[in-house]
């Protein structure tokens, strides 16, 4: 099989790398940084991905996509996609089966983009610049996702790099990544028990792994994929925003067009983000943007305010922590190593409160929180495209079902038969009863998720069983056996026990959202794929 490469497709920075001749190497954009802007700019001669479209979008902000990554894969009307829509100055619209699309206008043309054809455009970026520096084409590759992605963000994601011409050979968690990387360079992990905490720019995810010589297994996962930098970013933006209303007078809202005003917040998010930076290093800084509607703005910002502005999201990436250990019945005072990856762990706080948490435990710090991830999906791609890791070892390591698996039941809770956490390849089984008298037919509902009611998780899919016995409520038996193996495949088989009639149903969790016809669409249609 061919080179393939690992990318950590982050909401706010992607990487890119590639291991081969026993050596593991980040491959720079042409500008020569080893990280690129998750975002996309649409111009009129074309579409722009990284650092350029940050600039241009300066003018037209309508026309920049960022933080795709917390589009791709939810409904119109998921919470997340609302709150977030508020703080974008694209537009996001509705889609007739409640898909999200972003709208926008090229060379007068009207375009509505689903989430991941824009993801496709920054992945071919990344595909372009890996064969620029391999001298190849590259086609394989590994990708990695939040360890508390659904299957349908997992599903849209590789849809995505289908549209850019990839060839998916896995997706990893970005915590199962990061500890891949961390492994292929400790000494001796035998018998001891890693924790990850990855805090990047738009999600936050949580993995709990143990090692043997030779293997190691994810024991827990937790997370919550809206939570990272980006939000830190807004809080500040909002503080911002109050004081130009004390100190200068005026609101954006409120005098100023639409257009002038997205292009304002736009500038001012920018500062912010910046500022963020600064106070990594600083304990005082300030925003400083001139000519901004003809007067010079400054704010000044303090490590503390920064801080007092966040500490309830700081906390709660601990309680997640806090939960993880709790499912998977470890004390905080049996793990060996904290691993902090992800660019918002530089957030001096952040550090504190992990420290804090394991009552001062000295942090581990032998990975780059922005490459780990990269570097972890890379040795992967390598192991998997059957290319000889020229190394003194390579770790393996086990995942777990991040969420419950289960069917709906009569008053429409979820029958849990898969836990959340349970090492996979696992099995399940469970026996139901029919509902009412002479009942014919059963619809079985799989869901995912933690929720006691169906209708605030995630179906997978739906298997109808006809032809049951006509028998009273309660005197036949349907027996349902899910598997998922280590592909992530859920089969669910469903057996009518008095007439030993079985039918089957394969959800791949790989499976299309869209068709190969869709995929090939897109990818065919020059306006949007160049």
């Amino acid at each position: 099989m061919s080179l393939a490469i690992g990318i950590d497709l982050g909401t706010t920075n992607c990487c890119v790398a590639i291991h081969k001749d026993g050596k593991t190497e980040i491959i720079e954009n042409e500008n020569g940084k080893r990280t690129t802007p998750s975002f996309v700019f649409y111009s009129e001669n074309g579409i722009l991905v990284g650092h350029e479209a940050i600039l241009r979008s300066v003018r037209i902000p309508e026309n920049g996509i960022f933080d795709v990554k917390r589009l791709i894969g939810r409904k119109y009307d998921d919470p997340a996609v609302q709150k977030n829509k508020l703080m974008w100055p694209f537009e996001i619209i509705r889609e007739h089966r409640n898909e999200p699309l972003i709208q926008l206008t090229q060379n007068g043309e009207i375009l509505e983009l689903r989430p991941e054809e824009v993801c496709a455009e920054i992945l071919k970026k990344l595909k372009n610049d890996a064969n620029r520096r391999t001298g190849m084409k590259i086609k394989n590759v590994v990708i990695t996702v939040p360890a508390y992605f659904t299957n349908h963000q997992k599903q849209a994601t590789e849809h995505a790099a289908k549209i850019a011409g990839f060839n998916v050979l896995k997706l990893i968690s970005e915590p199962t990544a990061a500890a891949l990387a961390f492994a292929q360079d400790a000494r001796d992990l035998k018998n001891r028990t890693v924790l990850v905490y990855d805090l990047g720019g738009g999600t936050f995810d949580v993995s709990l792994l143990k090692f043997n010589s030779d293997e190691g297994s994810v024991i827990g996962v937790g997370g919550n994929s809206n939570l990272g930098g980006r939000d830190f970013d807004n809080n500040l933006l909002n503080y911002c925003l109050k004081k130009i209303r004390e100190q200068y007078q005026f609101s954006l809202v409120e005098q100023q067009s639409d257009n002038r005003r997205k292009s304002a917040i736009r500038r001012l998010k920018y500062s912010c983000e910046k500022v963020k930076k600064e106070l990594t290093d600083l304990k005082r800084t300030s925003l400083d943007i001139d000519e901004f509607f003809g007067t010079s703005i400054k704010i000044d910002i303090t490590r503390e305010l920064f801080e007092s502005l966040n500490e309830h999201l700081f906390q709660k990436t601990i309680e997640i922590v806090d939960d993880v250990l709790k499912d998977a019945k470890i004390s905080k005072q049996k793990i060996d190593d904290v691993i902090l990856i992800g660019g918002s762990t530089r957030i001096p706080r952040i550090e504190t409160i992990v420290m804090d948490y394991f009552n001062r435990k000295t942090l581990n710090k032998t990975v780059n929180p922005d490459e780990a991830v990269a570097i972890g999906a890379a040795l992967q791609a390598s192991y998997l495209s059957n290319s000889p890791l020229q190394c003194s070892h390579m770790y393996t390591l086990r995942d777990v079902t991040p969420f419950s698996i289960g069917l709906e039941v009569a008053d429409h809770t979820m029958s849990v038969i898969i836990k959340k956490n349970e090492r996979i390849p696992t099995m399940g089984e469970k026996k139901y009863k029919t509902s009412y008298n002479k009942q014919r037919e059963v619809n079985l509902r799989l869901f995912e998720g933690e929720n006691k009611y169906v209708k605030d998780n995630i179906a997978l899919g739906e298997l109808k069983i006809s032809g049951i016995t006509p028998k009273k409520a309660g005197e036949v038996e349907i027996n349902v056996c899910v598997h998922v193996d280590l592909n992530g495949i859920v089969n669910i088989t469903a057996t009518e026990t008095s007439q030993n009639t079985t039918k089957k149903l394969v959800i791949d969790l790989k499976s299309r959202r869209l068709t190969h016809e869709e995929i090939s669409k897109i990818r065919a249609n020059k306006t949007l794929y160049k």
